[in-house]
């Protein structure tokens, strides 16, 4: 069961979007914690982005993983369309589809108007770049392709597991799988140096945004998805006869 957000979900998504900009373009938040996650006395990240184990069981793992979910889903859709499933499948599971493909999508085009570097990349970490806040280094347009960040996405696309489900605490525990994962993926980055907390916080805000946007489009636009389906049904059973 695909269950439409609030408009007060809504209002807290933006608020919390234009509240993590407005923190991270004024204040040095960002420089404070990724100064927790750098080692000064050896001059490297508390997390060497080389290490196989680790990047298997934190980057190239859940990525293939969440490609994983992708295909599972997509076999749930075309199964549900063509009625070898039961027909109340095939919303929600479009749906999650929907937002494990537009989220990562959305954030990757993002990242490519940017232009704001990863902190490995500056001058305060062994880099070449100077340190500037958001609208500064998105207006010089220094060579980077850090902001928002994009490996986290993938598991904050999973935040449509807050809208389906029948009961509350079935969405609440999708809610909660779906955060533990994008952050899990989040901190990752951020300790090796990929990424500052404000890089993941916009992740979290837009991936949150489009799953509310595609929950309330798709649940305000039941009659039009049914009607294609009946459509269809009529079209097999015209080909049987």
């Amino acid at each position: 069961m695909l269950v439409a957000g609030s408009g007060r979900q809504l209002g807290l998504a933006w608020a919390a979007l234009v509240g993590t900009l407005l923190l991270a373009q004024y204040t040095d938040v960002d420089l404070w914690l990724q100064e927790l996650l750098y080692r000064r006395d050896q001059q490297r990240w508390w997390i060497d982005s080389q290490d196989p184990w680790l990047r298997l069981w934190f980057y190239s793992g859940p990525k293939g993983a969440l490609i994983a979910i992708g295909v599972a889903l997509l076999a749930v859709v075309v199964a549900a369309w063509r009625g070898w499933l039961a027909r109340h499948w095939l919303r929600p599971a479009l749906y999650l589809l929907l937002c494990l493909g537009l989220i990562p999508a959305l954030i990757s085009a993002f990242k490519a108007i940017t232009h704001i570097p990863c902190p490995s990349q500056l001058t305060l970490y062994q880099g070449q770049l100077p340190y500037r806040h958001l609208w500064e280094a998105t207006l010089v347009g220094e060579q980077g392709r850090c902001f928002p960040a994009g490996h986290a996405s993938g598991g904050f696309a999973l935040m449509g597991l807050a809208f389906v489900g029948r009961q509350r605490w079935q969405r609440m525990a999708g809610a909660l799988i779906a955060l533990a994962t994008g952050w899990t993926m989040g901190l990752y980055q951020m300790m090796k140096g990929a990424h500052f907390l404000s890089h993941t916080l916009v992740t979290f805000c837009l991936a949150w945004l489009m799953a509310l946007v595609l929950a309330r489009s798709m649940g305000n636009g039941r009659d039009l998805l049914d009607t294609a389906h009946q459509h269809h049904d009529q079209d097999v059973d015209q080909n049987i006869k």
